[in-house]
């Protein structure tokens, strides 16, 4: 009867000793952070967080029912970066750039700039585009993206 009992214990031991090894390795080899997309993939990922924001609609007609539209023209880019932030892994920073088209002007105006500096030559930044138009004025929104 004492040896069972004594190699009942024994095994208790030994199967708490391999959980517990089995929960650290666990614990010490977990996966890292969700940056594993491709340029391209980012670059789709890109393209359609600004084609979601463009179709989201707004109460405002003069604005072509366009969430995009409204926040670039008012220059809401509170409103405009909250929901880049959220559609926008939390690995990817990002700059937004606003480029006016019309009659060839070729003028840029930053949006917003992540506070991350840009990335090394290493990394690759990936571009987007939305095209708005607004009372025959054409812009061009650029975000620029990379991985932390």
């Amino acid at each position: 009867m004492d040896e069972n009992a004594q190699t009942i214990i024994m095994e208790s031991i030994i199967t708490a000793t391999i959980l517990i090894i089995s929960l650290f390795f666990v614990y010490a080899l977990t996966t890292p952070p969700l940056s594993t997309y491709s340029p391209n993939q980012l670059s789709v990922l890109g393209d359609e967080t600004l084609r979601n924001l463009d179709l989201l609609y707004t109460n405002y007609d003069i604005f072509h029912n366009s969430r995009l539209v409204e926040y670039v023209i008012l220059n809401d880019t509170k409103n405009l970066t909250d929901f880049l932030s959220l559609n926008l892994p939390d690995t990817v920073a990002y700059n937004l750039y606003l480029y006016n088209d019309s009659a060839g002007l070729g003028n840029s105006i930053l949006l917003y700039r992540s506070l991350v500096n840009k990335p090394g030559e290493e990394t690759s930044i990936t571009k987007c585009h939305r095209v708005i138009v607004y009372r025959g004025f054409v812009y061009d929104v650029v975000l620029e993206m990379w991985y932390l």
